[in-house]
């Protein structure tokens, strides 16, 4: 964890540099929290699911097509929302853009290329895109016992829109047991995702603050 904090630090300050020095003054308080903004784009399959959920497939349709499905959705996603908000990075809401931007058909399926990751990011205003498939299953039962083990496996990775250069990638693993399969699987999901956020955070700041850093001239 200090690496993170330490990570965002540097963040902060390389921003705070370069506002200064560009403007010749001290930067606004609202100049130092120029943190990356981060779309969550993460495919979800839990045990029960007939289908890979993900937002980017109903979003603006009506979600007519998950009619019938009772389990949660975006259970990795938004464990990693929670992550990244707890560190104080921006992570937009899709929420509050519904409505106001159109998705053509062919960018709604869950394996995104590259291409289709920015124009998401760009359409939704972001620096970078955190896309990746989350897939819980069962795991073995002990004979007469009524609690069953369940097994969750994600992967992610986090594009900048911009370049799209990858800036992180991680892949992590959750376990847990319980009566009810749902519960079960949601479980493992959390847990999976909790295994990566740290490692995800601390490449992407750490970069990010690369980045930012002023160059060295080379005029003599």
């Amino acid at each position: 964890m200090l690496k993170v904090v330490s990570s965002l630090i540097v963040v902060t300050v390389a921003l705070w540099c370069l506002g200064g020095q560009a403007r010749g003054r001290e930067p606004a308080e609202s100049e130092t929290r120029l943190l990356p903004r981060v779309l969550f784009m993460i495919a979800e399959q839990n045990i029960g699911q007939e289908l890979v959920m993900y937002w980017w497939s109903w979003w603006g349709k009506g979600g007519s097509q998950f009619t019938g499905q009772t389990v949660d959705m975006a259970v990795s996603e938004s464990v990693l929302k929670e992550a990244f908000l707890a560190q104080g990075l921006n992570v937009i809401d899709i929420s509050s853009e519904t409505g106001t931007i159109e998705i053509s058909n062919a960018y709604r399926v869950a394996d995104l290329t590259s291409a289709a990751t920015r124009v998401y990011g760009n359409k939704f205003g972001a620096d970078i895109v955190i896309t990746g498939k989350a897939l819980a299953k069962e795991g073995p039962r002990t004979p007469g016992s009524s609690v069953g083990s369940y097994l969750a496996e994600i992967t992610v990775n986090a594009i900048r829109v911009d370049t799209g250069q990858v800036l992180a990638t991680a892949r992590g693993k959750g376990v847990a047991r319980h009566i009810a399969q749902h519960t079960g699987g949601n479980e493992a999901l959390a847990r999976a995702a909790q295994s990566v956020a740290d490692k995800l955070i601390t490449q992407i700041t750490s970069k990010w603050a690369r980045d930012l850093e002023p160059q060295p001239s080379h005029d003599k």
